[in-house]
């Protein structure tokens, strides 16, 4: 393999992830990355775990699903499920809670065996220069058995399954032996890859994550129906949102004990939004109800869409994590202005500064409370003024034409395409 700067050609490339294209980070980037692909001139194919079906045609790829059977009353059922279980996921998903860890030796066979089926037909009649693979996880061992050169995107979350479930740990060691690239997310995700894998930095690339801003930017809306609808008798003066899923490492409830000191300070004039969905929502709601909150609402989950529109009308994110691979839900929030006061937790530390928002210590409500009221009692010029560094920020570092660029890099190396 040669260093410096490879000559562009066009690649045939197939994309998998073990979730959908919504309602995951590695989804949302996978999505992203295949529509920035297409663009710079590559043939793309994407393979993931659904309920139905999917058409991404319009976006310049095609999809592929393994069907999968959803449980529960707002389950998806579908009579062609190829898998008579939910697709799973190392924490929770707004689509389903059923984990890896949850799986029975059947179930994990048979997962195998069915994405191992549809790898094989795919790379017969799409015949894929190089696969990229989302999670150093089960699909990337398939891979690595087909014999095809492969990259994989290790998200963070897969090294929480490698701690946390031995029966998958030889699957993600022999997946990330026989990569030809590991692409980590931020640098503590790179470090906590190294402390787990060993492999050498030459066999690593730090890539951060890019944001869609053609959806997520600033924008001015009116909240005042948005409120209505979520019980307010007139729209708060200050509102601070939070969304993702609604789990432990995710900090919700480190929001709701500061959101209970900034209530006291700022009355009823501030709101608290809860966007997400998560096993701890029925234990968020408890707390809530504890603490005497009256500005808080969980509006469950929310697509990419209405997630830009719910910023728009807010003025401080905050992501208290006690462990963040990356945070992107963080710079969707900062491509639409609003400042962000986040953890000392991995990734944020990647993303925040001073010019774009705070960062204060895991499991401190208090830091976290003074933080956001240091946001939201800044005068409002200088409130503007960091709302549009905020902007600034995300389209200056971390763009998804300069993430695509620096992927298709690594793809070149591993063909080994000469200059």
């Amino acid at each position: 393999m040669t260093s410096g700067l490879k000559t562009w050609k066009a690649i045939k490339l197939l994309l998998i992830n073990h979730f959908p294209l919504e309602g995951s980070g590695s989804g949302v980037y996978a999505r992203n990355l295949a529509k920035a692909l297409v663009e710079r001139g590559h043939e793309v194919q994407v393979l993931v775990p659904e309920y139905r079906p999917v058409d991404t045609s319009s976006e310049g790829f095609v999809t592929h699903t393994v069907l999968f059977e959803a449980t529960g009353a707002d389950g998806e059922p579908s009579a062609k499920a190829e898998l008579k279980f939910p697709f799973p996921c190392f924490t929770t998903h707004p689509r389903s809670h059923f984990t890896f860890y949850d799986m029975d030796e059947g179930q994990i066979e048979a997962y195998r065996d069915v994405f191992r089926d549809r790898l094989s037909e795919i790379l017969k009649t799409f015949e894929p220069e190089l696969i990229h693979v989302g999670h150093i996880w089960a699909l990337a061992d398939l891979v690595r058995e087909m014999g095809r050169p492969y990259v994989v995107t290790s998200h963070g979350t897969d090294l929480m399954g490698y701690r946390r479930d031995q029966r998958f740990r030889s699957s993600a060691v022999n997946a990330a032996a026989g990569a030809c690239r590991i692409i980590t997310i931020s640098r503590q995700a790179d470090e906590d890859f190294q402390a787990v894998f060993g492999l050498t930095a030459t066999r690593r690339t730090l890539i951060y994550s890019g944001c869609d801003t053609g959806l997520f930017h600033r924008n001015v809306l009116s909240g005042e129906d948005l409120f209505k609808g979520l019980g307010f008798e007139t729209p708060p003066k200050y509102v601070v949102c939070f969304t993702g899923k609604l789990v432990s490492f995710k900090g919700a409830d480190v929001l709701l004990d500061a959101a209970a000191l900034y209530e006291q300070r700022l009355g009823g004039q501030v709101a608290t939004i809860i966007a997400g969905d998560g096993v701890l929502k029925p234990a968020l709601l408890v707390q809530a109800e504890a603490l005497g909150l009256k500005g808080v609402r969980f509006v469950g989950h929310l697509t990419q869409e209405k997630l830009a529109e719910l910023y728009s009308v807010c003025d401080v994110f905050a992501m208290p994590s006690r462990s963040e691979p990356f945070g992107l839900a963080a710079l969707e929030a900062m491509a639409c202005g609003l400042p962000v006061v986040g953890t000392s937790a991995g990734g944020l530390d990647d993303i925040i500064t001073p010019d774009v928002g705070r960062l204060v210590p895991v499991d401190d409500p208090m830091a976290l409370a003074e933080g956001i009221l240091a946001i939201l009692e800044l005068d409002g010029a200088v409130k503007n003024e960091m709302r549009r560094r905020c902007t600034s920020h995300v389209e200056t570092h971390f763009s998804w034409a300069a993430t695509a660029e620096r992927t298709e890099q690594v793809y070149l190396e591993c063909l080994d395409w000469e200059v």
